[in-house]
């Protein structure tokens, strides 16, 4: 296993015990939507988990997802980047604030929505009966990250992107839980 497929691995694993600790019931998907989903039968909660390691440092501001993707806010990667570019957040961490921004906006708000209109995909349990409004979007990264992504976050709630929403450090990493407007 070459050194990203471990920390890969690693950080999908950390982010599932965060949420396990935590009263769900998680599972690693490693396909190509959310990292990681979990359930929490208590708060009638299914949570969509992206995770962004370590050795992840830049997001592609050309990058276009096929035309079946969501852009929070009608907004593509170089749309929102002109935006972002000239906070002093993104002046001193350029790439960082990138992978952020557009994992949030692009990348987890197309999981998130497309979980919504098929809120039953990956229920563990044929009779959980999850509804749209249970669908909850979190970003893990490392807790080195914490102040880039609170700045990310504040940001994107001040242009009415996104509603309030929080960051908390755990060990190694962060959650960011983040509220969507259609929520």
């Amino acid at each position: 296993m070459g050194r990203y497929a471990s920390e890969k691995a690693e950080f999908d694993e950390l982010a599932k015990k965060f949420f396990e600790a935590h009263g769900y019931e998680a599972k690693m998907l490693g396909a190509r939507w959310a990292d990681v989903v979990a359930w929490n039968e208590a708060k009638r909660e299914f949570a969509i988990i992206e995770v962004k390691g370590p050795w992840e440092a830049d997001a592609d501001v050309n990058y276009r997802y096929e035309s079946s993707n969501h852009y929070l806010g009608g907004k593509t990667r170089k749309d929102l980047w002109e935006l972002l570019k000239q906070e002093s957040f993104a002046i001193e961490c350029p790439g960082i604030c990138r992978l952020i921004a557009f994992t949030i906006t692009h990348q987890l708000y197309t999981y998130w929505k497309r979980s919504k209109e098929h809120p039953n995909k990956f229920q563990s349990k044929p009779d959980s009966g999850i509804s749209p409004h249970d669908i909850k979007a979190f970003l893990v990264s490392p807790v080195e990250r914490r102040r880039i992504t609170a700045a990310v976050l504040e940001f994107l709630w001040r242009s009415q992107m996104i509603g309030e929403s929080s960051v908390r450090d755990e060990g190694r990493i962060c959650v960011a839980d983040i509220r969507y407007p259609d929520a």
